[in-house]
C-alpha cells in the first residue's frame, strides 16, 4: 500500500509543475481586454448613421456617451446595447 504522505507530495508536485506550465503559457493573463472607445466619426461609419444624427442622438440623449473637454465618445459595447434596443418583433408567417 503506498504511503499517503507519498501520494500528497506527488500530487503537490504536479499542481506545481501544472502551476508553472500555466504561467509560462499565459494562462494566467484572464484580465478583459480593455473597453473600446469610438469617436463620433467612426460611430458614425460604426453605426452607417450620418455624423449629425450622431450628434442629434447626443443632444436628445438617445445615447450613451463620454465626453473628455470638447470631444465625444461612445463604447462599442453600448453602442451595440443601443442597436439591440431597437430590435423589432416580427409576425411569423402566414402558411396557406
Amino acid at each position: 500500500m503506498e504511503n499517503p504522505f507519498e501520494k500528497l507530495l506527488n500530487e503537490i508536485a504536479e499542481l506545481k509543475q501544472f502551476a508553472k506550465d500555466a504561467i509560462e503559457s499565459g494562462i494566467h493573463r484572464n484580465t478583459p481586454e480593455p473597453e473600446e472607445f469610438l469617436t463620433v466619426q467612426r460611430a458614425a461609419d460604426y453605426t452607417g448613421l450620418q455624423v449629425s444624427t450622431i450628434y442629434a442622438y447626443i443632444r436628445s440623449r438617445k445615447i450613451r456617451h463620454y465626453k473628455t473637454g470638447s470631444k465625444v465618445y461612445f463604447k462599442k459595447s453600448e453602442i451595440n446595447a443601443y442597436i439591440e434596443r431597437g430590435l423589432v418583433q416580427t409576425k411569423p408567417l402566414k402558411t396557406y
